[in-house]
């Protein structure tokens, strides 16, 4: 099915308007994600690595050196071509990042339905650090493309998951854990879902396992240099209090984005168990208790291995993926999302 069916008294919004609410959704990131356009120091990194490799040198950061130095590989592929294509690395790295904006606002209009998708989209666009890391030259705004994808497959469609979009769902979520390697935390319970009752769908994970192999064989470990540099820099203790100060400082910094992708990932997880949900629904149900699951074990994650220097990084895909949720839930049981609450709940996003 296109989207969990709303309730019957939920008031819908008039033709015209929902039927341009796709594009409506798509410039509305994409101009806000153009209006932040920036490139940051370690999106540099990457932009010398692509030099190195049309230089012959291959894809390092210094000649004769086989380090990975990022750690976003199918970025790296999309700036590698473009820089192959001469088109200048910076622009390049900016338009890919709004183009991927635009998109994934796109992509939340046909997961969700209208009144749901306005407020989901509301809440991104007022998000700093969704709207920070859209651009920044780094792999962000591809992760939530690719995010969207596969809660798009996972939410569409009617009746049980059919083979061809099991593998569709497990390809998609097989890019977001190509594009950061991270994102397996995040991704990984649905896509691990979905193989259970697919095993074929295990296919779509190849551009996965053909990486890892190529970085084995060229750089000597499957992984970037970037977390074995990481990985001896704090103990165990000192890395989680990095860790909550991160995690932390996002919270003050976005209380109320934050607050809400908390709300949500909680009505997921109880609509999940809800006996109430008919048995249509079943599989929706269990894939939001996925979602909610790999929002919290990925924010764990991170917690544990230090978090980041960039505030709220690391947090705008669970984000994402949080608010989907919540959208998901709010639009089979409500409270009846009516226009005017939507308008409020738009109001709030702005004003906060």
């Amino acid at each position: 099915m296109q989207a969990p069916p709303a309730r019957a008294s939920v008031p819908h919004l008039p033709p015209t308007l929902a039927d341009r609410l796709p594009i409506l959704a798509a410039v509305i990131l994409g101009v806000m994600a153009l209006g932040r356009g920036w490139v940051s120091d370690d999106g540099f990194i990457t932009f010398r690595v692509v030099d190195m490799l049309w230089h012959w040198h291959g894809p390092v950061f210094n000649p004769g050196e086989r380090v990975q130095a990022y750690t976003h590989p199918l970025w790296f592929f999309y700036l590698a071509i473009s820089g192959r294509l001469g088109v200048d690395l910076y622009y390049a790295a900016i338009f890919g990042g709004v183009v991927c904006a635009a998109a994934t606002g796109y992509l939340v209009t046909k997961i969700l339905p209208p009144l749901a998708a306005i407020v989901v989209v509301a809440l991104l666009a007022t998000s700093t650090s969704f709207l920070d890391f859209s651009t920044s030259g780094l792999e962000n705004s591809l992760s939530h493309l690719l995010i969207a994808a596969m809660l798009w497959t996972a939410f569409s469609g009617d009746g049980p998951l059919d083979a061809a979009r099991a593998r569709r769902l497990v390809f998609f979520g097989g890019l977001a854990i190509l594009n950061r390697l991270d994102l397996a935390m995040l991704v990984g319970p649905v896509v691990g879902l979905v193989m259970f009752s697919r095993p074929r769908s295990m296919v779509g994970l190849l551009p996965v396992a053909v990486w890892m192999l190529f970085a084995a064989w060229y750089y000597g470990t499957p992984l970037p240099n970037t977390m074995y540099a990481k990985v001896g820099a704090f103990t165990i203790g000192e890395a989680i209090r990095h860790g909550l100060s991160y995690f932390t400082d996002y919270l003050l910094s976005e209380p109320f984005h934050a607050a809400l992708a908390a709300l949500s990932v909680a009505m997921g997880i109880r609509a999940g168990r809800s006996k109430s949900w008919p048995e249509i629904l079943h599989r929706e149900q269990l894939l939001l208790l996925a979602c909610c699951a790999g929002v919290l074990l990925y924010v764990l994650y991170f917690i544990v291995v230090g978090g980041d220097f960039m505030r709220g990084r690391m947090f705008t895909a669970p984000f994402l993926m949080a608010v989907i949720v919540g959208g998901m839930v709010l639009s089979v049981e409500g409270p009846a999302l009516t226009p005017w609450t939507a308008a409020l709940a738009v109001a709030l996003c702005i004003g906060a």
